[in-house]
């Protein structure tokens, strides 16, 4: 798609969601392809005896002036490396899994071994590694890290202006972009990625219509590499938000993938949904955390949203992430309690059993992989030191 009908695409949706202040009566079609929560089977188990819990830390020294980190970015587990995903930077820093470092992978530029940005990354099973900057173009590496392809995402526009404005649909690829609040992408088969997806169509949107979009509105899409197309979208939000008005600060989809099964739930929910992306049979399972405050505050207006987001994200509690490790059968979820405790957990699942709740954990603590015998975590950065950390932890 040319860059300037991206730029329109945006423009028109961000300043009319802005600046409409009126409600807009839209006939907008139901979704086709819709999970059926209401009739869900649910799997939860009573709680197990957890283990003990072993949490150990690892204070990263870079060696020389010349090894730079911004320490925003993310962290992931391949084989037996340890990566750093560093946003502003667009590289990656690679550590032993004892935290001694390895070298960099990648930076910014144009070249063959370069990238524009680095928003999300994620290896792609033994085809190499697929990369989603800012704005929407995505990278495919090789083993070598060698760029072997690039595009923007083709969200299938076909439509004009006047019918998008005024003809909101679900079904179509076009009221959609990538969430950029979710920093999480995940491989599937056939050479595709699960990415999260979001509409802010001023006439479709949780501040108009609500109900329906809570209900029709899909959260994730599949993107396929080969084509470069949106080839499937899927996943509405849960029942548990038909019970507000809005809470636009706690709606983000939580994901994660094993072969053709994607696990997923909500910022919002203690529940979670184990799905087949073959046939779309699903189940759902899950215990709620401990002494969470969920008593969200309604927000009526784009703007008090936007303005009140992190008082919110400290005040009330809410998941924060899944991670599946298939060596051991381990399903990771954390949450944080929020009020005046503050404390951040972490639920262990075997199966549809929850065998482990453990708290007093760093800020925003979670699971990202796992090397024999350890399982890898992290937490907030510690910007006043300057220091990126490596949390790994086991069960005795």
């Amino acid at each position: 798609m040319p860059d300037n009908i991206i730029f329109m695409k945006f423009y028109v949706f961000i300043c009319l969601l802005c600046c409409c202040a009126c409600r807009l009566n839209v006939d907008v079609p139901e979704a086709r392809n819709k999970v059926d929560y209401e009739h869900l089977p649910l799997f939860s188990s009573p709680k197990a005896e957890g283990k003990g819990f072993v949490l150990d830390s690892i204070v990263i020294s870079l060696p020389g002036e010349d090894i730079l980190s911004s320490q925003t970015g993310t962290f992931f587990c391949n084989r037996d490396t340890i990566y750093f995903a560093d946003r502003q930077l667009a590289s990656l820093l690679l550590f032993s899994p004892e935290g001694r470092f390895i070298g960099y992978r990648l930076q910014r530029g144009n070249g063959p071994h370069e990238l524009n940005g680095l928003f999300a990354i994620a290896p792609a099973g033994d085809d190499g590694y697929v990369t989603l900057d800012e704005n929407g173009y995505v990278c495919v590496f090789n083993n070598h890290w060698k760029k072997i392809r690039q595009f923007h995402i083709d969200w299938q526009a076909g439509r004009s202006y006047e019918e998008l404005y005024n003809a909101p649909d679900p079904n179509c690829y076009d009221i959609y972009e990538i969430q950029y609040s979710v920093n999480c992408i995940r491989p599937v088969s056939g050479s595709c990625v699960v990415v999260p997806i979001v509409t802010e169509h001023v006439k479709y949107n949780a501040y108009e219509e609500a109900s329906h979009f809570y209900d029709n509105a899909y959260t994730l899409g599949v993107l396929d590499l080969s084509s470069g197309k949106i080839s499937r979208m899927m996943c509405q939000h849960s029942p548990v938000y038909r019970r507000y008005k809005y809470i636009p600060n706690f709606q983000h989809v939580l994901f994660d993938i094993y072969q053709d099964t994607l696990l997923f739930s909500f910022e919002a929910d203690p529940l979670i949904y184990k799905m087949s992306l073959q046939d779309n049979n699903a189940f759902s399972f899950g215990i709620p955390g401990k002494d969470m405050k969920t008593d969200y505050r309604e927000t009526g207006r784009f703007e008090e949203a936007d303005k009140s987001y992190q008082r919110d994200r400290r005040r009330y509690g809410f998941y924060q992430s899944l991670k599946y490790i298939p060596q051991t059968g381990l399903l990771f979820r954390s949450y944080s309690k929020g009020g005046d405790s503050g404390e951040y957990c972490l639920q262990v699942y075997r199966g549809h059993t929850l065998v482990g709740d453990y708290g007093e954990l760093p800020a925003k603590f979670q699971v990202y992989g796992y090397i024999a015998p350890w399982y890898y975590a992290c937490a907030a950065p510690d910007f006043e030191k300057e220091n990126l950390i490596i949390y790994k932890f086991k069960f005795e």
